[in-house]
């Protein structure tokens, strides 16, 4: 492909807050330095 499109994660929103951990997690598996202890 000519794009990095199968590089795209795509995680759902959901009302009780739970795609904010799997985005830390993503982000983390990615070398961010991210925390959940962050989120509010």
């Amino acid at each position: 492909m000519p794009t990095d499109l199968l590089g795209i994660a795509y995680i759902p929103y959901d009302n009780r807050g739970a795609w904010k951990y799997h985005l830390v997690g993503e982000l983390q598996s990615s070398g961010f330095a991210v925390s959940k202890n962050d989120i509010n």
